[in-house]
């Protein structure tokens, strides 16, 4: 069973959280009835108009970590009726940070630079393009990305990539679940490391 459902909690209740404060600025929010201009539309009404493609995977016992990492843990917590008389349900859960759908942090590789935290929303949501090197990564499982990649994508659509998120399409998706196939290696350890390979 899947015990935690990705990223979308997350997204999700941010979205909800920030609809409160673009509401207060819609036509008919709160800035309205308290005769400020409406400066901009209420958030529902942008997702509206967006397409959202959800390229989540649960975290769960199936979720693939780094080989020295212990990986994803959940703990059944109490479930039922207190003594005071009210149901109470709680678990736990817990896993390193690199594992799964995430975001890696600019600080990630390099010092004194952004934390997620201080990474701007207005960062993480925006028009995307997807480059695609399936065929490259199929033909070479360590394949690295370069800047003819980018671009080729370039010339083949007649645009820069400027302005936007670029989603690099691998073909690994293919593999998820399957640690050996998506790593190199399904053993685990420091010595692991050395037998990785992945676009």
């Amino acid at each position: 069973m899947r015990w935690c459902r990705s990223i979308r909690c997350f997204i999700l209740l941010t979205l909800m959280a920030l609809s409160d404060g673009v509401d207060a600025q819609a036509p008919g929010g709160k800035a309205a009835e308290q005769g400020k201009p409406a400066a901009v539309p209420a958030i529902h009404t942008c997702l509206a108009a967006a397409r959202i493609i959800d390229l989540t995977h649960p975290f769960d016992g199936r979720t693939i970590y780094w080989p020295t990492e212990s990986g994803f843990q959940f703990i059944r917590g109490p479930a039922g009726i207190t003594a005071k008389g009210y149901y109470y349900a709680a678990n736990r859960f817990a896993g390193a940070e690199h594992g799964g759908t995430h975001i890696d942090a600019p600080i990630h590789f390099f010092q004194d630079r952004q934390t997620v935290d201080q990474i701007p929303l207005t960062r993480l949501v925006g028009e995307a393009v997807v480059v695609d090197v399936t065929r490259a990564c199929a033909e070479n499982r360590d394949y690295q990305i370069d800047v003819g990649d980018f671009r080729r994508w370039e010339t083949d659509h007649q645009r820069q990539l400027v302005d936007v998120i670029v989603l690099l399409r691998t073909g690994w998706g293919r593999y998820w679940n399957d640690r050996a196939r998506y790593l190199g290696t399904d053993q685990t350890g420091p010595a692991a490391v050395a037998d990785l390979h992945f676009p």
